[in-house]
């Protein structure tokens, strides 16, 4: 088992998609230092990568979203499954990048990680129809081909926190 490492950014986007000047906060994950969830990825399971058919990658969600005492990126018991980016149109519909996040020991791990079209409508709510054990969803969905990633528990919940604190006390904004 390979440590990985967790880091969080607090960063303003602007879809290409929406027009205008419409600029939002987005959490950005890095894993060993790369936004390893953003990379456009084939919609087809199975298929060789086609620049035509690939998803146009993927964003975080508002810090409002993802962080704070409760943030969805703290893992639970039962282990859940969370949409921890969303298409970079800013679309929960478009495609949701959501791993199994547990806890092991002194580990927190993410394993299965997946893309869910339609399924999601927050990072751990789901449309009715999918709604099980929240792990094992329907819907359409198709694996990422990331491996498991295992996180120092510590450092994980220290990061979480830090960038929890760091978006509640920076001036005003969006």
């Amino acid at each position: 088992m390979e440590v990985s490492t967790f880091s969080l950014v607090i960063e303003d986007y602007m879809p290409r998609t929406r027009g205008g000047n419409l600029v939002w906060k987005v959490v950005t994950i890095l894993i060993n230092g790369k936004d390893l969830l953003a990379e456009p990825r084939d919609i087809y399971m199975g298929a060789e990568y086609n620049p035509e058919a690939a998803t146009n990658g993927a964003i975080g969600w508002h810090p409002r979203d993802i962080l704070g005492k409760n943030s969805p990126l703290l893992p639970q018991v039962p282990p859940r499954r969370v949409a921890v980016y969303m298409e970079s149109a800013g679309e929960v519909n478009g495609g949701c990048r959501a791993p199994i996040i547990s806890s092991e020991g002194d580990f927190v791990v993410w394993r299965d990680v997946r893309c869910y079209t339609a399924v999601f409508i927050s990072p751990t709510e789901v449309e009715p129809e999918y709604r099980d054990d929240g792990v094992d969803l329907g819907g359409i969905q198709y694996d990422m081909g990331l491996p498991t990633f295992w996180f120092d528990k510590e450092k994980y919940v220290a990061e979480i926190s830090r960038v929890t604190d760091e978006y509640w006390n920076r001036p005003a904004s969006n």
